[in-house]
């Protein structure tokens, strides 16, 4: 049997084994559309889709693998998540997430594709393994119940998830993170001490602030996570705890990740204690 009749039958047992779920997040059924097209972003791994009235739909709240052409490492994914993609939408009617649509500067619709189960598909390619999350300040809606349908597929190895080029980083892996500037990554540690500085807060990882992992939230961004908004809370109370940030890595006294919203933090020790949270006043802390 050729690769290719290999990887059609994959996919569509793959189909078949995801039921709708109880949903906690269902946007809701609006305007029926076709698709005439199918593109993945080579800079940033969205998923474009072009409909047949010449609209372009950017699917919300994933990223997928980038393909070879545009340098992605992980380019061995990018035609198995679109032909997964493709049999998705080639199922039945499909429609657009009812309500008012975003726009980004390029025109083009921000939002959740409905299949013709009632099921989106961000959620079926992120179940399977075909994509992973990654949200931004407009684009938040169903997030943390799309993060959890990834943990599962993380879990079982589906997808991307069985590639090294995917794995989670180590926050006190410095060096191996240093080499992942300009990536988007996942990276998961205990903040070992939080300070404040001009309003702007960073989360270390280890005491030398100099060459640690950081995560840094500027002062417009924080007063998300001061209200509270799905569980992160104040910042300050994170010192001590296992958490888990997904963002791009930069450079700024050793690997650091800008965040700007409340879904780009997982707290992974939920129900225990901080180890010694506390409200710190900065001073220490040099960046």
């Amino acid at each position: 049997m050729s690769s290719a009749a290999r990887i059609a039958i994959s996919g569509f047992f793959l189909l078949l084994s995801f039921v709708p779920a109880a949903s906690a997040c269902k946007p809701g059924r609006g305007e029926t559309v076709a698709i005439a097209g199918i593109e993945i972003a080579g800079t940033t791994g969205a998923a474009e889709l072009r409909l047949a009235d010449g609209r372009t739909l950017l699917l919300s709240g994933i990223e997928m693998p980038r393909p070879a052409s545009a340098g992605g490492k992980g380019a061995k994914h990018a035609d198995d998540a679109r032909r997964f993609l493709s049999e998705l939408v080639a199922r039945g009617p499909v429609a657009l997430n009812a309500g008012k649509l975003k726009h980004d500067r390029h025109g083009r619709a921000i939002g959740f594709l409905v299949l013709a189960d009632g099921g989106t598909a961000q959620e079926r390619m992120v179940e399977a393994g075909f994509a992973r999350v990654r949200s931004a300040p407009d684009r938040r809606v169903c997030v943390r119940h799309l993060l959890e349908v990834e943990a599962r597929a993380r879990a079982l190895s589906r997808g991307i998830w069985a590639d090294p080029v995917y794995e989670i980083r180590d926050a006190e892996s410095v060096e191996a993170l240093s080499r992942l500037e300009g990536s988007f990554q996942i990276v998961e540690g205990r903040v070992a001490r939080v300070s404040t500085i001009a309003r702007r807060v960073y989360l270390n990882f280890a005491e030398d602030w100099r060459r640690d992992f950081t995560v840094t939230v500027e002062p417009a961004d924080v007063k998300l996570f001061a209200a509270g908004v799905d569980s992160v809370g104040d910042l300050s109370a994170l010192e001590g705890r296992e958490i888990r940030v997904r963002g791009f890595i930069e450079r700024f006294n050793g690997p650091a990740v800008t965040i700007t919203h409340p879904e780009q933090i997982e707290i992974l020790d939920a129900g225990r204690g901080a180890g010694h949270a506390g409200k710190t006043d900065g001073k220490t802390r040099g960046n």
